[in-house]
């Protein structure tokens, strides 16, 4: 439902001023793989970077005469419950899966025999700054929430890796975690609930909308880690038939990425 080549946008604004402290808000806007440092215009995962953030951040603030910051962060785009109910939480110390946020870092990503960290915000928060002070910016220790001012200054901005790449990155590693991340963020453009069971109810519906049947089909989140999640054999037969039939170019590229077993 989402155009393969969307991109997902990192922001910096400028919010409220006191005294002689200014507010540096970093907006997340979906991308889960930044990189701590400098940004990867090769990679997938680190596409986009803390680093060059900060650097055009401080840029921007000297041009303006501002020379210390308080650091607040909007995690308000497409926000839901950090994990599905249904998660065994063996299954998340393991690093089958970790929470599901609209920002996150590519180094703390969960991976088997790895869990993630546990508040994906409040860490890239963190690194940001650490990235700000060494851009030469004096910011303050305590970091908080805020939304940012209408019509806010924008003092930077970095782009994550296209989304084609973003989901096939996120099926050749069986990422739940960004599987999770990334339908959310579909069903938030859609204009739906952006629960777990709202999200796994749209992804349904828009399999049902393509004329795949899925009766006997029980979808209970969209990574299908949770048990209790059913797929008839017939509802991914028709799915791959349809991939391969070659008239939906989104379809069969995703389904050109899944693993061959």
């Amino acid at each position: 439902t989402l155009d393969p080549a969307l991109t997902y946008s990192t922001r910096a604004v400028r919010g409220a001023s006191a005294g002689h402290v200014t507010d540096v808000i970093l907006v997340a806007g979906g991308d889960t793989l930044l990189s701590p440092g400098k940004g990867n215009p090769l990679a997938v995962a680190g596409r986009a970077g803390l680093a060059d953030l900060a650097e055009q951040t401080a840029q921007a603030l000297t041009t303006q005469g501002i020379t210390s910051v308080r650091l607040r962060i909007d995690e308000r785009y497409a926000s839901g419950p950090r994990y599905a109910t249904g998660w065994l939480a063996a299954d998340i110390n393991q690093g089958l899966a970790g929470p599901v946020a609209m920002i996150g870092l590519s180094t703390e990503r969960s991976r088997p025999g790895k869990a993630a960290f546990p508040d994906p915000v409040s860490s890239t928060a963190r690194a940001f700054r650490t990235a700000l002070v060494a851009h030469g910016v004096t910011v303050a220790l305590a970091i908080d929430w805020a939304a940012p001012p209408k019509g806010a200054c924008e003092l930077g901005v970095v782009r994550s890796a296209p989304l084609a790449d973003v989901l096939a990155l996120a099926l050749s590693n069986s990422d739940n975690a960004l599987t999770e991340s990334l339908a959310r963020q579909a069903a938030h453009e859609a204009g739906r609930s952006t629960s777990f069971a709202a999200v796994a109810a749209g992804v349904k519906a828009t399999v049902e909308a393509n004329g795949i049947h899925t009766e006997g089909v029980t979808l209970v989140d969209t990574s299908g880690l949770t048990r209790g999640t059913l797929v008839t054999a017939r509802a991914l037969g028709d799915v791959l038939v349809l991939a391969a039939g070659g008239k939906d170019p989104g379809l069969q590229q995703i389904v050109a990425q899944l693993p061959v077993a």
